[in-house]
């Protein structure tokens, strides 16, 4: 019923963000392999950048939303992802893309989302 309800209030809105979600997952694990590799970055802006993240790190949530759903301020942004990030952060969709991506992990993974010997 939950799932019925989230579709009708958001449509493919969801789908969409959950893709954008996982995509992101995906390039933020690599950080793993990159650590048990022994490999070293002179910066986080590096280290970003080897993942493919880097340009979240330059952008706020609410930009990023933007741009990923074609120019268009989705219902969502202002709802679904405004409240998780206000939750996790404290902060709504002015708080930085990468963090406000972690704090979305929770979709796709079930369980919150922690850096491991981090």
């Amino acid at each position: 019923m939950k799932v019925l309800r989230t579709l009708l209030a958001y449509g493919t809105e969801i789908l969409k963000l959950r893709s954008l979600v996982n995509e992101n997952l995906d390039k933020f694990v690599q950080i793993y392999e990159l650590q048990k590799n022994g490999t070293a970055f002179r910066s986080a802006d590096a280290l970003w950048g080897a993942v493919g993240l880097g340009d979240l790190t330059e952008w706020t949530m609410r930009r990023y939303l933007v741009d990923q759903f074609d120019n268009q301020h989705p219902k969502i942004a202002h709802q679904l992802v405004y409240a998780m990030n206000k939750c996790n952060y404290n902060q709504g969709l002015e708080m930085n893309a990468l963090a406000g991506m972690v704090s979305m992990c929770p979709m796709i993974t079930g369980s919150l989302f922690q850096v491991r010997e981090g």
